[in-house]
Order: structure tokens, then sequence, then C-alpha cells
């Protein structure tokens, strides 16, 4: 009887002192190697982290719970964490066999720095791990643990990803019926994922939605000048088919359509606004919204057309004081209208002066005394003057001023002559002044 005992025990226990690993998992920078260990008569857990690039050993971990302890499982619960699953077994006699008393989930962290701990009281049956979570299977059911060691309902998935979607999984994957070695998508499209570990099935379906990128200066309503745009997937831009990073230039409304896999399709709608100067001139400008001037303008844009006031225009110069509405156009029915003004001015008089006489020059239309003007003027006459400056039909600014009668000039020649008129009738009378009234 002693013997069947001893041979029971000897054949239950590993080799002495000798490691037993389970199994290997390349993990971010590392791999993790777990198992168990024998030394003098006692079953211990251990994992080792290794250096992925140079093998060398980073940290070696031996869990000791003063009984016999198996490491049965590694699933990894985050990027930088992971929980082993250790059976405890104890005996009370050396000659029976151990008996099972508690299961651990031990968590560390990437370092093999110790985070946590949780009991459970039934013996699972089996593990599985994907999306962080570790599923453990018992006769009645099974249990979902999350990264902090809580039992969840459910696994959480969300269906829609932006650009990539990875998902860590331990079994046998599938993609849209595929096998995979490895689940990293991105690529725009609609994807089923089935994982497989064993009896084990988990299913469930996501969309990646294209991660495109539109390189120009944005603005509130669209971009400025030139636009290139980056996407995975096939690129169609006004149902024409596009390569990515091409230069599009064309003002106006533009629609690009992604294809991606599995019958994935994106509207991406945007505006290349108009790029509009102006030139006084000298120079250009920036022309702005409501802009107003006081001399003749030439306007440019890189509009497909524009018009000026419901006319076709062409960058002639305006050169008439008004109000004008500037009418852009570009492509898919794209319009904008921008406001703005050229004011009539005066040059030469100002209001509440007084002159002897005046040189002014209008630009545009004038009232002056009610009498319509403009261009080049002068006002001799003495009189109070009133002139309005006219925009359109309305009067703009008035100009009040005063020309005033200048010193009466007495010609010297008529002067002289007159007095040697008196001087020779004073002589024919002889001496006998005679003044006549005429």
């Amino acid at each position: 009887m002693f013997l069947i005992k001893l041979m029971a025990i000897i054949l239950y226990l590993p080799s002495l002192l000798n490691y037993q690993p389970i199994k290997e998992h390349v993990f971010k920078d590392v791999i993790i190697e777990y198992g168990n260990i024998t030394r003098n008569n006692d079953q211990d857990g251990y994992f080792k982290i290794y250096d992925k690039g140079t093998r060398s050993l980073i940290k070696e971990v031996i869990y000791d719970n003063r009984g016999y302890d198996v490491f049965r499982y590694l699933a990894y619960v985050g990027d930088d964490t992971f929980v082993i699953v250790c059976d405890t077994y104890i005996t009370t006699d050396i000659f029976a066999l151990p008996t099972y008393k508690e299961t651990l989930l031990l968590k560390y962290d990437i370092n093999g720095n110790f985070l946590d701990r949780e009991f459970i009281n039934y013996k699972p049956i089996n593990f599985h791990n994907h999306n962080y979570y570790l599923i453990i299977e018992f006769k009645e059911g099974y249990s979902i643990y999350n990264s902090n060691l809580n039992i969840i309902s459910s696994i959480d998935v969300t269906n829609t990803y932006l650009g990539i979607f990875t998902y860590q999984f331990q079994g046998d994957a599938y993609i849209n019926g595929v096998y995979t070695e490895l689940i990293q998508i991105n690529y725009p499209g609609i994807y089923s994922i089935k994982i497989v570990d064993g009896n084990y099935e988990f299913s469930f379906d996501v969309t990646i939605e294209a991660d495109y990128k539109i390189l120009g200066n944005k603005y509130s309503d669209g971009y400025l000048g030139e636009v290139k745009i980056y996407s995975f997937g096939d690129l169609f831009l006004n149902n024409e088919e596009y390569i990515q990073g091409s230069s599009i230039k064309t003002v106006g409304n533009h629609s690009l359509v992604i294809d991606g896999e599995f019958g994935y399709v994106k509207i991406v709608e945007f505006t290349i606004l108009p790029d509009v100067a102006y030139h006084d001139g000298s120079e250009y400008h920036q022309f702005i919204e409501y802009s107003e001037f006081e001399d003749s303008i030439r306007i440019y844009s890189n509009g497909t057309a524009m018009f000026l006031n419901n006319d076709f225009y062409n960058s002639e110069l305006i050169d008439k004081p008004g109000i004008y509405t500037l009418s852009i156009y570009g492509i898919n029915n794209f319009k904008i209208e921008i406001s703005f003004s050229i004011l009539p001015n005066v040059a030469g008089v100002e209001s509440n002066e007084i002159y002897e006489s005046v040189d002014f020059y209008i630009f545009g239309d004038a009232k002056l005394n009610g009498i319509y003007i403009t261009g080049s003027n002068r006002v001799t006459e003495p009189g109070e003057y009133e002139l309005i400056l006219m925009l359109g039909d309305n009067e703009y600014k008035t100009i009040n001023f005063t020309v005033k009668a200048g010193k009466e000039e007495v010609n010297s020649f008529e002067i002289e002559g007159y007095l040697k008129y008196i001087f020779l009738a004073i002589t024919i009378i002889g001496g006998v002044l005679i003044l006549r009234k005429k």
C-alpha cells in the first residue's frame, strides 16, 4: 500500500528540480514563459520575462502559496498587464494525494511586479482570453473577468472604429471567414470576426471607418487654395478616380467617395473657396466683403466665373461709385456673393470754407445747388453753395462752402486817360469846371 501511494505521488509531481514550461507568449517587446518548478518535494509556479530581441532574461518570479501550486493559464488583461491562473493543492499526509484547495488569479505588470489577486472557490475547467478579458469555464457555466479582476456580465465590443482595429486573442481567429494569426485591420470596411478556442466561439461585427486626412488651409466654410486628400480605400472625386495626394484646386463643392471592403462606402463633402483680390492701381490686396473704396479698382478671382451686379465680369476697371454685388461661381452649384461699395469723393473744396474762387474735382456724380456735375469744376461767382455727393440715387455727403466777391480792380490806363480828358476840358473852357450828369 505504501508503495502504491508513493508511486502515485511520483507520477503526479513533475521531475524534481526541473522547470516544466507550459507556454510562451510574445507580448510587446518581451517574451513571457510560464510553467511549474519542483523544489524540495514542493511544486511552485513560475514565469520568466525575456527580452524579445536578445532573449536575455529580464526577470524571473517563483510563486509559492505553501502548497502544490500549478500555473495553468496566462491571459492578457491590458496593454502592459497579465493574469496567471494558479491552482493550489494541499496535503496533510506525505502518503496522501494532494487535494484541491483554491484557484487564484495573480495580476502582474509587464516588468514582473505583482499588482493584485482574486480568489476562486470553484475549480475551473477551461480558460479563454480575448479583448483583454479572461473567460473561465466551470461546470455550472462561465465567468468573465475584466482588467480589474471583477466579474462582468458580457464582453464589451465597440462596433465602429476609426482607421485601425486591433484585437487581442488566444486561439484561432477568422476575418470574414478567412483564418488569420493576427487581428489588425487598417483598411476601411465591414468585417465579421470569429474567435475559436476549442469548443468556445465568440463572434462579432466591426466597421472600420476611413480615417481620411484633408490637407489645406481650413476656414469655417471650406478650404482656401490647394487641397490634398489621403486615405485608404478606393477614392473617387466628383465621380472620377482620385489618386491620394493629388492636388485639388478647382473652386466649388466637391464630393469624395471612399469605397472600402465588403460594401463599405463613405462620402466626404468639402468646399474649396475662391481666392479674391483687388488691384488699386499700384498693388494687390485681399478682397474683403463690405469693403468701401474711394477710387477705381479691378477685382480678380480663381472662380470659374464672376458676375458684377448680374453682368458678366472679367476684371475690367470699376470706375463708377455705387453699391455692388460680386457673384463668384464654382463647380457643382457653388456660388458666393460679396457686397462692396465704391464711394464718391471730392478734392479741392472743404465744407464751411470761404473762397474767392475754387477749383475742385468730383469722383462720381454730385449736385451743385441742384445742378448735376462731375469731373473738374471751377466756381468764381460769389454766393453760397451746397455740393451734394451722390451714391446712386441717394445723397451720400453734403459740403457747404462760400465764394465771396473780390475787390473791384480799376484799369490804370482808363484812369490816366480820364485825367487827361479833365485837364483838357479845363484848359478849353478857361478855367471853368463844368460837370454834366449823363
